[in-house]
């Protein structure tokens, strides 16, 4: 988007960082509960594969989401099969609400220091009540059926049990031309906080 700011996300730094959380960290029981997210971010309407493989980043505005998982089934080894149910609200200068639910995979682990620790992808069907006027090809087109995907990064608080850090990513696409040809509607990184209920 002209007039955007870039912000440089190096994926390899991030994924290493990543890797060396699993390899410092012990898994623990599956979590067995609800969880609500508040999180808030940039977001950025250019292609994901551009933010991921070339590190641009322009921000188009701000996103607020709030996100509602739970544990459908213990997987056994820290792992558990999850459902979400989120909505998310663009602040720009004609607001756009979507809400979305989907499937996902969890991991629970227990960091150096006994910080609980959760690694959680999501994926599924999103709808929006006013949805971007976006490129689909080369035709302007706006498209109120898309797919999302989530991934969630939690780290417990110290002496608050129940409560944690979360950094949170949303993507909504047309999932290669399964809901639209060619369409990539936008990209939030945000942080925020989980509460266990």
């Amino acid at each position: 988007m002209p007039g955007g700011k870039t912000i440089r996300v190096r994926f390899p730094t991030t994924a290493a960082a990543i890797v060396a959380l699993f390899l410092g960290g012990q898994s623990a029981s599956a979590y067995s509960a609800t969880y609500t997210t508040l999180y808030g971010g940039p977001f950025t309407r250019d292609f994901g594969t551009d933010v991921l493989f070339h590190g641009d980043f322009r921000t188009s505005g701000a996103m607020l989401g709030l996100a509602i998982d739970h544990t459908l089934l213990d997987l056994g080894s820290g792992f558990a099969l999850l459902g979400e149910f989120q909505t998310t609200r663009y602040l720009v200068a004609r607001p756009v609400t979507e809400f979305s639910a989907g499937l996902g995979v969890g991991y629970r682990m227990n960091a150096p220091g006994n910080l609980p620790v959760t690694i959680e992808f999501y994926m599924g069907p999103s709808y929006a009540l006013d949805p971007f006027t976006a490129l689909s090809g080369a035709v302007p087109s706006r498209h109120k059926w898309l797919n999302y995907f989530s991934n969630a990064i939690t780290f417990g608080i110290p002496h608050a049990p129940g409560w944690s850090l979360a950094l949170r990513t949303f993507h909504r696409s047309g999932m290669y031309g399964v809901y639209a040809r060619n369409l990539d509607e936008g990209s939030t990184v945000g942080a925020g906080i989980r509460y266990r209920f």
